[in-house]
């Protein structure tokens, strides 16, 4: 997500980098911490998860849902944006877009989003969310959306290709990738893997 955001040109601050899970609290003071500087015009706070349903596994829910704080409309707005362009890109279910009360949407200082990019519950979501081509689309997906709402162009990043990408991927991953979008002729697979391109390939 943030080499996409870098490419973008956009200025970014990411509120949890540590690999132990950041509190809801440290999350949002980190963030409004950076908003009461005020260095730039517009500010929005995007937070990127998983869902799941409960403990136990459960193939019959899945999908994209996307959230922002219930009298919020310019964090509609952002969601909105976020979520269409997670809908085109990845194919998975639409959950639409939902008001809530999350902690970080409420008392963050502004516009917000939450973002559930799949469910961990659901056995072949679980196996695309480890395949770094499908974390790849939804971090372009997510900057897209972001380009979407301050009225940015998008900068697509030259690749190569599908044989190529082909490469990088482990074959388990690219087998369940594969059967998922296998009906959609249309699909850009270019879009999935250039950041890992990027990195890997030399």
């Amino acid at each position: 997500m943030i080499e996409e955001l870098k490419r973008q040109g956009i200025a970014y601050y990411d509120v949890s980098p540590e690999t132990s899970d950041t509190s809801l609290p440290l999350r949002t003071s980190r963030a409004n911490k950076i908003y009461n500087l005020k260095k730039y015009k517009s500010y929005i706070y995007i937070s990127i998860h998983y869902n799941a349903i409960d403990d136990d596994w459960d193939d019959s829910v899945g999908g994209i849902e996307t959230f922002h704080y219930y009298t919020s409309t310019t964090g509609k707005n952002l969601a909105t944006k976020i979520h269409n362009q997670l809908i085109k890109g990845t194919k998975l279910k639409n959950r639409g877009v939902k008001q809530a009360g999350f902690y970080v949407l409420k008392y963050t200082k502004m516009t917000a989003c939450l973002v559930e990019c799949g469910f961990m519950s659901n056995h072949t979501e679980a196996l695309l969310m480890k395949n770094i081509g499908y974390q790849t689309e939804c971090a372009t997906e997510i900057c897209k959306g972001i380009c979407d709402y301050f009225g940015f162009t998008y900068k697509k990043q030259a690749v190569n290709t599908l044989e190529t990408y082909t490469k990088i991927i482990s074959p388990a991953y690219y087998k369940v990738w594969l059967e998922h979008f296998k009906d959609h002729s249309n699909l850009n697979w270019e879009g999935f893997l250039e950041s890992a391109l990027s990195k890997q390939l030399t």
